[in-house]
């Protein structure tokens, strides 16, 4: 995909062609870079006014505003859902973009809390237990990894983050539009690809988690979502 149709010419870009284009000449290296000042590096890139969202004061209303249009209207509908999505460059945004989204949903939602231990091995030292408490390790995020707090609703599509079985399409980055809350489970059809409708059920794993910045693992119950 890369080394056909490559363009070099900026222009050509910033007249008539198409986003995923403009991408792939930006990946490539094609498009000009440009500077504020004589005495800085040229590392800025401008971006096409056509592919900018006028954000009016909330940047995360206008961004949703403008993907998920008639949202109120298609919520329950998965191919609705499955053809349009949000791309982040952290997850602080996603948690942001996600929070405002599950807002405009109208069913009552159901919130899940993990369990968070550490995970006991010989280097495991005693005190660790009293030095990062539960609360502690509630509070803590990493990537790829769910939340202490999940949130969720009915209608409301859910991106899978580990292989449950690859035999149902239950893979990591499957997304799965949710049709029943439970306390230990949770029912959903998958959304788009392979076993498309069928339902399936996603049970409560543990995740094992290792982080250079701090000297345990953290052992997180929770849906893989």
């Amino acid at each position: 995909m890369r080394i056909n149709d490559s363009l070099a010419d900026e222009e050509q870009f910033l007249h008539g062609y198409t986003f995923p284009q403009w991408v792939l000449a930006l990946g490539d290296g094609c498009l000009k870079t440009r500077s504020f000042r004589q005495d800085t590096p040229a590392d800025w890139m401008q971006i096409p006014q056509v592919f900018l969202v006028d954000h009016g004061g909330d940047p995360i209303e206008s961004l949703a505003t403008d993907i998920y249009d008639s949202f109120a209207e298609n919520y329950k509908n998965p191919l609705y859902l499955a053809n349009r999505a949000v791309v982040t460059p952290t997850n602080a945004t996603v948690s942001e973009f996600n929070k405002y989204m599950l807002e405009q949903v109208p069913d009552p939602g159901k919130t899940y809390y993990s369990s968070d231990s550490l995970l006991q091995t010989t280097e495991t030292v005693d005190s660790f237990e009293e030095c990062y408490p539960t609360e502690f390790l509630n509070s803590l995020t990493f990537n790829g990894i769910p939340d202490h707090e999940l949130t969720l609703k009915i209608h409301t599509p859910v991106m899978l983050l580990r292989n449950i079985s690859l035999g149902l399409g239950l893979c990591n980055g499957t997304r799965v539009m949710i049709t029943s809350l439970g306390n230990d489970i949770i029912k959903g059809t998958i959304m788009g690809g392979f076993g498309d409708t069928d339902e399936v059920i996603i049970p409560r794993i543990v995740l094992n988690v290792e982080n250079p910045k701090w000297p345990f693992t953290l052992k997180r119950r929770q849906f893989p979502i």
